[in-house]
């Protein structure tokens, strides 16, 4: 599971990716840091994390950091190319008084998210 007791979680999602010999794993994917100031301004804390499964989710590798500093991970898989792709919100999150995001960003990996 994607649980860890010194830092709050949020946005998880899970793909299933194939691999090359034709089995498959499980990446799951979550916005992990401290707990954010308000629900429109998340603060800088933030991380994206990473675990994954190859055995179907009864047991899941350690939580890796995949993105410093970012938040609002959105990952797809694309068949055409055979990488994962992720969406995310790039730091500073908090650019303005007013609170609005920085910017997007997108990160791909052709080793299934390893």
């Amino acid at each position: 599971s994607l649980s860890r007791t010194d830092v709050g979680m949020r946005i998880p999602s899970i793909l299933l990716v194939p691999d090359a010999n034709n089995a498959s794993h499980l990446l799951a994917l979550c916005e992990c840091g401290q707990p954010h100031v308000s629900q429109h301004s998340p603060n800088t804390g933030c991380d994206i994390c990473s675990k994954i499964s190859k055995d179907g989710g009864t047991t899941w590798s350690e939580l890796s950091v995949v993105v410093k500093n970012s938040s609002q991970p959105t990952p797809v898989y694309d068949t055409a190319r055979k990488q994962v792709l992720l969406n995310f919100n790039g730091a500073p999150h908090c650019m303005t008084e007013l609170g609005s995001c920085g910017f997007n960003m997108q990160m791909k990996s052709a080793d299934g998210g390893k």
